[in-house]
Formats: C-alpha cells, structure tokens, sequence
C-alpha cells in the first residue's frame, strides 16, 4: 500500500495512516533514518538559527508526537538510530542538541557515522519497521520533504528491513555516549 501525500492530510501528522499503525504499536518501533536533511526539520533548523522562536504551529505538531511517543514507549521498544555525517552539519548539530524531548518521552536514540555503514547491504530509504511485521518506507525528494510512505507487509522484506536495522544498531552509538 503506498500513501501519498497531499495539503490536507499529512503523511506523518496525527491523523495519518503511519500514526494510527505507530500507536498501535506493542513490541518495538525502530527508525533508521539516513537523509542529510529532513524538509520539516530544517524549517526549525532555519528558525532557530535566525534566533526566532518556536513556531506555535510547529510547536504543537511536535506536542502531539511526543503524546504519541510517550504512549507507545510507555509499552514498547521505540529506537531511532540516526545515520549522520561526522563532523556534524549545522543542521545535524541542531537535531542533536534539541532530542531531549523525546528521550524524555522514552526514544531510545542512537547515531551513528555513515562511514561505519559503508560494509552493510542497507536499505537506501528512510523507515520505520513496526512490530516486526510492517516497514513504513519514508520517501523523499532531494530537498528533504517527504512525499510518500510506502507500507510494506511481505515476510520476507520485512525480514530484510529488520536484519538491516539489527546489523546497524550493533554498531550505532547511544546518545548519552556520541561526540560528534
């Protein structure tokens, strides 16, 4: 089933279709996330650069992820593992100085230099395996903004998503313990 996006109906925001499954979540919900930049994310990026404030709107999209994510860390492994150039971008400096709201919500997160990935067969797209039975695909276009997700249910490519992640987070490094 592909989803794509459109104005109305973001494809990450609270009444998608990845965030309905994402809060159904019992097991694990494990994210590997591989672009330089994220459209969405680099707004804030811009705008705590320039010295703005937070964006209310924005502001409140990320409060309904973290209600999201406190629920479902609450029952079950949630990891995001964030594959990153090192030394970090500006950008990236940002992400990482800004995560404590979600480690607070219960995300585990880890990072990991994209050099360290170079000997692994990986998946080229960004995406969320759920429960072990679903890959929500993220894809995006060159600038970073997300315009389709992709769910994918075949045993055996889910098999291969989770065994990416697996072999990625053996060597991905926790956040308390990465120096970029």
């Amino acid at each position: 089933m592909t989803i794509q996006t459109s104005p109305s109906a973001p494809l990450v925001g609270p009444n998608s279709e990845f965030r309905r499954l994402f809060r159904r979540v019992q097991h694990s919900a494990l994210h590997l996330g591989s672009r330089a930049t994220y459209a969405q994310a680099r707004t804030f990026y811009d705008r705590w650069v320039n010295g703005d404030g937070p964006d209310p709107e924005a502001e409140a999209a990320g409060e309904s992820w973290l209600t999201d994510l406190r629920a479902v860390a609450g029952q079950a492994l949630v990891h995001r593992i964030r594959a990153v150039s090192v030394p970090l971008t500006g950008f990236w400096r940002y992400q990482y100085d800004t995560v404590q709201p979600n480690l607070d919500a219960g995300e585990k997160v880890s990072w990991i230099d994209r050099r360290d990935l170079i000997d692994l067969r990986l998946p080229t797209v960004d995406y969320w395996l759920l429960d072990n039975n679903l890959v929500a695909v993220l894809q995006h276009d060159d600038d970073g903004l997300l315009h389709t997700v992709d769910f994918l249910t075949d045993a055996e490519i889910v098999r291969m998503y989770a065994t990416a992640f697996e072999a990625v987070a053996a060597r991905a490094i926790p956040h308390s313990e990465f120096r970029a």
